[in-house]
């Protein structure tokens, strides 16, 4: 049994084996020592404790939770000794320099440079990233600003979401070099004029050249412009937080409950529950697959987007970039999953079955005709438990079984002889033709005349065992040259495509007189009571 110590290392809280504490612990004043006459003494030391608590954060793993001794001396090997330092520092000197770090783009991340900068440092930073010459990156930020007129706000942009590079490790970072005690100290000796043996209040900082008063200018423009973004960036972030949460909320209370809060009073599924109306449409297993998918494609970017904002916010780390994938990893095969269910659905669309029943319609001489639609069924008109969709269909109880209730199109044109006639078109989707053929055979409509009155059904039934096939029912009524034509103000809703002198919307010929012509119908009298 070993005792374990807990400690404060770079911000972390790790714990440590007693054993490795000491070695840790006489590793770190080292270091102390080594820096102690060195400018920016602490900021390098917190540089050097944040890079090792980032180690041993590597290798806690489930059921690992103290670092040992072993753990310990594999960060120290990483990081560098002090006096591997020294041993390189007289080599250099009896020598010639050392070469460059070669091109690596391991650990490298996005800085702003404020080194080398000229306004926010983007254009440095940028530079150090795709190791070219800063110079290149500004006369291109240039040409785009004159031509295309984006520069500035892809700059801007840049200078919001990009951090700056303030310590010797984010510096490191932002070359692509490791972050260890060698390159730190190296680090710091370009950034300083830095002479070991020289005090440290003696070391003059390495600066570049006072900015003008253009440069400071600039610097406060954008400055103030940033601010902005930033705002109207927590705003927009904040506005989808809210609308996402309000989705997924209504989505969980739609499933569990039947409905939720935006349905429109049309929407009333009353002792109708949500399967009976999606298996309408789909078989109950791929609704239910579908819903879950639905679901879990919102709420998986949504919980991300809450937890980005938490940690912009709170400003802490966390080593999440398991986890990141594996969410990420899990909404793509979400949504390849959906995609693959909305193909085969598809699918079941592809092939068009249709029938075609035309019958003689009988026209009193001198009477004109009369077209009505038979009162709507009991449960439409008495408001009863119903799913309303724009008065297209409905869902609806009809004797203790669910059916799906479908509004028929009707439009009117002038016959090529002297003969009226209807004709009831009846089409369907399917897999196949046959399927499709059959599925549109099933359709079930009912009309009647009575002397000059014609009465059309308002609807047509779908029981569950046929399910929605894409069924439509589409009534043509040819009427001769010359034929008078009353159409009751039940028809708005049914009309379509009907041409007539008027130019108007189909819905709107109703409650007149018309007259059929070649050229469609003419007004004969107006808003007959």
């Amino acid at each position: 049994m070993k005792k374990s110590i807990k400690i404060n290392l770079g911000g972390m809280v790790l714990h440590v084996d007693d054993d490795a504490y000491d070695l840790l612990r006489n590793y770190l004043d080292q270091i102390q020592m080594r820096f102690s006459q060195v400018p920016g003494e602490s900021e390098i030391l917190n540089d050097i404790e944040t890079r090792m608590a980032e180690l041993f954060q590597e290798k806690l793993v489930p059921g690992k939770e103290v670092i040992n001794m072993e753990d310990a001396v594999e960060v120290i090997e990483v990081m560098g000794k002090p006096e591997e330092i020294g041993d390189a520092e007289e080599g250099e000197e009896a020598g010639p320099s050392m070469p460059p770090p070669p091109y690596r783009m391991h650990g490298r991340r996005m800085y702003r440079d404020p080194s080398n900068q000229k306004i926010g440092g983007v254009c440095a930073g940028l530079a150090a990233y795709f190791r070219v010459d800063p110079v290149l990156v500004r006369i291109l930020f240039v040409v785009f600003t004159l031509t295309y007129g984006a520069g500035i706000l892809v700059y801007l942009v840049i200078w919001a979401a990009a951090p700056v590079a303030r310590t010797s490790a984010e510096k490191l970072e932002m070359y692509g070099e490791e972050v260890n005690v060698y390159n730190i100290e190296k680090q710091v000796r370009q950034e300083y004029n830095y002479e070991p043996g020289t005090p440290a209040d003696q070391q003059q900082v390495r600066r570049g050249s006072q900015d003008s008063l253009i440069g400071r200018m600039v610097k406060v423009f954008a400055h103030i412009v940033l601010v902005f973004i930033k705002i109207i960036g927590f705003i927009i972030a904040f506005s989808f937080i809210i609308a996402g949460i309000a989705i997924l909320g209504s989505m969980i209370g739609l499933t569990i409950n039947g409905r939720t809060w935006f349905m429109h009073s049309d929407w009333n599924l009353g002792n109708i529950g949500l399967g009976d109306a999606v298996n309408f449409f789909v078989s109950p297993a791929t609704g239910t697959i579908a819903l879950i998918g639905i679901i879990l494609l919102v709420a998986i970017p949504l919980l991300g987007l809450i937890y980005g904002v938490v940690k912009a916010i709170f400003r802490f780390k966390a080593h999440d970039r398991v986890g990141a994938a594996g969410l990420s990893g899990l909404w793509v095969i979400i949504l390849i999953v959906l995609i693959v269910l909305g193909i085969s659905e598809g699918v079941k669309y592809s092939m068009e079955g249709r029938t075609r029943v035309t019958k003689e319609l009988t026209i009193p001489q001198n009477r004109k005709l009369i077209i009505k639609a038979l009162p709507n069924p009991a449960e439409i008109s008495d408001k009863m438990a119903e799913f309303n969709f724009h008065s297209e269909f409905w869902i609806t109880r009809q004797n203790d079984s669910v059916c799906l209730l479908i509004r028929p199109t009707v439009t009117m044109v002038c016959s090529d002889d002297t003969i009226a006639g209807i004709e009831i078109k009846r089409t369907a989707r399917g897999p196949n033709f046959r399927e499709a053929q059959q599925f549109a055979d099933e359709i079930n409509y009912t009309w009647n005349q009575q002397d000059s009155v014609i009465s059309l059904d308002p609807l047509y039934r779908l029981f569950q065992r046929s399910r929605f096939h894409a069924q439509q029912v589409d009534v043509t009524i040819d009427l001769p040259a010359g034929t008078v034509v009353y159409l009751d103000k039940s028809l708005k809703e049914m009309l379509y495509s009907i041409q007539n002198s008027e130019d108007t919307w189909s819905g709107d010929l109703v409650g007149d007189e018309w007259i059929m012509t070649p050229e469609g119908l003419t007004r004969v009298q107006k808003n007959l009571k």
